[in-house]
């Protein structure tokens, strides 16, 4: 199971995706590495992916099309380029969420 977070205007608030496709708190669902997976993506600037192998947050710059991994470990941030919208597989995501997972195990 995947889960992904969003950033909302109120810190107190945020809204979880769980997919088998996404479902969320309202009556929407969306298949991942669907277009229409990357059509929503493309709306976003930032967003948390907690997958099997790890998990990360991700944002871009305003303007960019280019998106960043990043995870704080022991007060180090690890950064990553992702790519572009259209990279954003889960399979993507769950490798790279991989990768920073064993960041930590290194550190240990």
């Amino acid at each position: 199971m995947y889960r992904i977070s969003l950033p909302f205007p109120s810190p107190q608030k945020k809204l979880y995706c769980s997919f088998a496709g996404i479902s969320l708190r309202i009556s929407w669902a969306l298949l991942p590495d669907s277009p229409e997976w990357f059509d929503w993506l493309a709306t976003l600037s930032s967003f948390r992916f907690l997958g099997q192998q790890g998990r990360l947050s991700t944002y871009r710059n305003p303007g960019r099309t280019s998106w960043m991994a990043y995870r704080r470990i022991h007060g180090r941030r690890y950064d990553y380029g992702l790519g572009n919208t259209k990279l954003l597989t889960i399979a993507h995501l769950e490798q790279m969420a991989a990768t920073l997972q064993s960041s930590v195990s290194s550190l240990s």
